[in-house]
């Protein structure tokens, strides 16, 4: 109840509701005091979407479509390439060239089988292999003498034929027709088919088989888990162009509203306004004054929504407008967007074709960062979808008789899946120019030589993979400068090249002996030489396995191949990038600094990154058994995290035992020509 210029009156009372119904609206809660949110759950129910549904949608929403057809189109325009390891006297691009002449145009059966099989949860090919057998026979891969046709069957034109043996449905044996096929027999309607030839492509993938038992022995459509977040998206476009709409609304003050309708009338002029006399009661002035408020309001609204004008009496109406603030309305909007986007598994900057339009503002380094990342995940799908389907395809096209291989299989063949990437000219430049920096750093390294960069720049198209051939069948002759790198005193190979680190100790890694001498238990060295003395076979064991572990720390005696200069420092490189040490691939170069020596006696190991105009140096503790062995230096980094990385890379991670960073006034302290200054 409120008090109203004299008056009490109900606030949800009838009167207001009819002066106020034109601003009411159920629906959006206007004008009522409902709760939007008191019956609001979370729906766990899944209701299957139907195959109309399925059909329909993508053709209703250009946004569902592009989300079906993304993966399968760059996919398949990138392709495949066919790889032999050993030379059989036969170009691959021939098996592949075979199967182009196949019947039925197998690129684009498999562009639409994808396409399809991500629309509806599953689509197949079927092969037409001629090896002696029937449909819902094995592939006698002996006895393929060709492969005559292929096409494409929707999932409602195939289904499971699991028989009265259930077993993994997720991949059952055999297939039946539910549809009219060819004139062959083989491919009549009903026909049962067997899975070696049948190539399935799937969309979202149901591993569970009581699911996909429960779905009819289908996957799920990529539709069925995305269509609640379109859905949502798709209500919140619309309710937020209600809400501008609903919340538009418009104020009309009228003087002597209040005595109106209170039903105090009785001047003469507004009497005969209302159609009333000098006798009307007040309760009949007050029913009439309402309905003629009422009747005002909705014209005037009725009014605005037509013509976008009002017409208002100068001298006793005031109009005006509710000003409202939709604060917080928009990120609310681009949540729901980005869960629809993160719904379909596609990047929102490729979903929505963001780059090189207004919506994303970016240089060329960015957008080909963006273009290599869709192209990456564009490639982990096919890996995923599409690898295993051409592999099949193609080791039936090599063992047919009629293809070029003439049912050989060569050994190591593969196949490839390249990256979907198109650059424009811009790009390619500043990608030429990212790889002429990298080149320039790895030649002064050593790792490969000039001409060898050269090869990126010789095929048709630029080409920034780099395969080296292995390093005895490369000219290195090359690798040698004319400056002092090589001299006598900065290379010193007194000590079978080992540059001041002892021999001693790798003598020390051919130690396999343990024998016993009265009471004691001994650890000899392949020479016979006395390594340790313990009372127990344990201990002796013991020592025997630490030694045995430190065989990581054993590349004493290796040549120098190549020396750097670094922060007044001359380091030698024993191992460049990608070399082997230990069994693993280096991912940087590995040697000492020399004129150096350690608390072992010897010259300081370290890991040598890419980033040498860093000055930053790492210490890393190195641990044999758990218990501290020596430090190893890491530089040509910028940060802790990097020179950690780099040698869990390089070495087992229970040898890392901590890190710190050390100042190069602390490094120069190592230095034996300054001791002996």
């Amino acid at each position: 109840m409120v008090e109203f210029f004299g008056g009490t009156y109900r606030n949800d009372s009838e009167t207001l509701g009819l002066l106020f119904s034109a601003l009411a609206n159920n629906m959006t809660g206007i004008g009522t005091a409902r709760d939007k949110s008191q019956y609001a759950y979370i729906n766990t129910d899944v209701r299957e979407l139907t195959y109309e549904e399925l059909t329909n949608l993508p053709r209703k929403s250009r946004l569902i479509q592009r989300a079906i057809n993304l993966f399968p189109n760059d996919a398949i325009k990138a392709w495949y390439k066919l790889k032999f390891s050993e030379d059989v006297g036969i170009d691959p691009q021939e098996v592949q060239q075979y199967l182009r002449n196949v019947q039925g145009d197998y690129r684009q059966c498999f562009r639409r089988a994808a396409t399809l099989g991500r629309q509806y949860g599953d689509a197949f090919i079927l092969l037409g292999i001629k090896d002696g057998g029937a449909p819902d026979e094995p592939v006698e891969e002996d006895k393929i003498q060709s492969i005559c046709w292929v096409t494409v069957v929707r999932r409602d034109e195939l289904y499971p034929d699991y028989g009265r043996r259930r077993g993994d449905t997720t991949n059952p044996e055999y297939y039946r027709l539910n549809m009219i096929g060819r004139k062959e027999k083989e491919d009549s309607w009903g026909s049962k088919w067997h899975r070696d030839r049948v190539l399935r492509f799937c969309g979202d993938r149901l591993w569970d088989n009581d699911a996909i038992t429960q779905n009819g022995g289908y996957n799920d459509s990529i539709i069925q888990a995305m269509f609640s977040a379109w859905a949502s998206w798709q209500q919140g476009l619309a309710a937020s162009s209600a809400m501008l709409q609903d919340y538009d609304q418009f104020t009309l003050g009228l003087k002597g509203m209040a005595r109106m309708v209170r039903g105090d009338i009785t001047e003469p002029k507004e009497l005969e306004a209302l159609g009333l006399d000098t006798s009307a009661d007040q309760e009949t002035k007050q029913r009439v004054a309402i309905e003629h408020l009422y009747r005002r309001g909705l014209m005037l609204d009725r009014g605005r929504s037509i013509v976008r004008g009002m017409m208002y009496d100068l001298d006793h109406e005031l109009p005006g407008s509710i000003q409202r603030r939709y604060q917080g309305a928009d990120k609310i909007m681009d949540r729901l967007e980005d869960a629809w986007a993160a719904s379909t598994g596609i990047p929102k900057f490729k979903l929505y074709n963001l780059i090189g339009s207004t919506g994303i503002s970016t240089g060329v380094q960015a957008a080909t960062i963006l273009k290599f990342e869709w192209a990456s995940q564009v490639n982990d799908w096919a890996d995923e979808n599409i690898r295993e389907p051409l592999e099949r395809l193609c080791k039936y096209a090599m063992l047919a008789k009629d293809s070029p291989t003439r049912g050989y299989l060569p050994k190591g063949w593969e196949v490839e899946l390249p990256l979907a990437l198109t650059l424009s000219p811009m790009e390619q430049v500043e990608l030429q120019k990212n790889v002429a920096e990298r080149d320039s750093k790895n030649i002064s390294l050593g790792i490969y030589t000039a001409e060898e960069a050269r090869r990126q720049y010789e095929a048709a198209e630029f080409d920034y993979n780099l395969v080296l051939k292995p390093r005895d069948t490369r000219d290195t002759t090359a690798q040698a400068s004319d400056g002092e790198e090589d001299s006598p005193e900065e290379v010193d190979t007194t000590l079978n090249g080992s540059n001041g680190k002892g021999i001693e100790r790798s003598d020390e890694m051919r130690c396999d002996v343990i024998a016993k001498r009265g009471s004691k238990w001994v650890v000899l060295s392949e020479q016979g030489k006395l390594l340790g003395e313990h009372d127990t076979l344990e201990d002796a064991a013991g020592q025997l396995k630490a030694i045995e572990a430190a065989k990581y720390r054993a590349d004493d005696a290796t040549p120098v191949q190549r020396v750097i200069d670094w922060q007044g420092f001359k380091v030698g490189l024993q191992y460049l990038p990608f070399q082997y040490r230990h069994g693993r691939l280096l991912p940087t170069a590995y040697g000492h600094f020399q004129k150096t020596k350690g608390a072992d006696g010897m010259a300081l190991d370290v890991y040598v990154g890419t980033k040498l105009k860093s000055p930053k140096v790492y210490a890393i503790s190195q641990q044999i058994n758990g218990e501290f062995d020596e430090e190893k230096m890491v530089i040509g980094v910028e940060s802790q995290d990097e020179a950690i990385q780099f040698f869990l890379e390089a070495m087992p991670p229970e040898f890392f035992g901590g890190i710190r960073e050390m100042s190069l006034d602390e490094l120069r302290g190592y230095r034996t020509d300054a001791i002996n200054d």
